[in-house]
């Protein structure tokens, strides 16, 4: 909370844009240029990512690693056939 608020206090904008550019760092930077260089040619919306279902298992453990590298945990994940 003490981040949030310094990051507020300027400018109450801050926060909120500061983690819609993490999110894009994360997942147009980072898990997407990994699954491509992996020939997995993904889509992205927002915070998550659209493969096939063949690549499944092997996003996962990319995002796994991005998420740990980048930012230190790893998030919980909702996995959805479409």
């Amino acid at each position: 909370m003490k981040v949030a608020r310094l990051l507020k206090a300027k400018d109450h904008r801050a926060l909120s844009i500061y983690l819609q550019k993490l999110e894009s760092y994360l997942f147009i930077d980072c898990i997407a240029k990994e699954l491509i260089n992996e020939g997995i040619i993904p889509y992205t919306i927002h915070d998550s990512v659209i493969v096939k279902k063949k690549d499944e298992a092997k996003t996962i453990e990319i995002m796994n690693r991005v998420f740990m590298s980048q930012i230190g945990f790893v998030p919980t994940f909702s996995i959805e056939d479409i």
